[in-house]
């Protein structure tokens, strides 16, 4: 059978697996907001997280997000992974080099 899941779900299962000790994410926006940009018009009126714990996000209980929402599950009960990253690749390729220098670029979703 092929998984429920998707892209973002298989990801941060194979990082699980092989034992990295952290995932970033390259999306076409900067993080993660409370509403997704693409459908308003001022992005400036909405919420922008840049670091949150994986049970505060799961408290907002957002109605759209960035990645896909059994990810914060899996975060949240990881045995190796403590947080993933959040980046814009397709506007900012450079954010990419910096995120794995340990710079923080995006959204920092972390395991309390």
């Amino acid at each position: 059978m092929i998984p429920p899941h998707r892209t973002d779900c298989g990801a941060f299962l194979l990082a699980e697996n092989i034992g990295a000790r952290s995932l970033i994410y390259l999306k076409d926006e900067k993080g993660l907001y409370s509403k997704d940009p693409k459908k308003t018009s001022d992005v400036n009126s909405l919420d922008y997280y840049s670091r949150i714990s994986v049970d505060e996000l799961i408290a907002l209980d957002l109605e759209d997000m960035i990645v896909e929402r059994p990810v914060l599950r899996f975060l949240k009960y990881s045995k190796i992974i403590k947080e993933f990253q959040i980046i814009d690749a397709l506007h900012h390729p450079e954010h990419i080099m910096a995120a794995l220098a340990g710079e923080h670029v995006g959204t920092i979703v972390y395991k309390d």
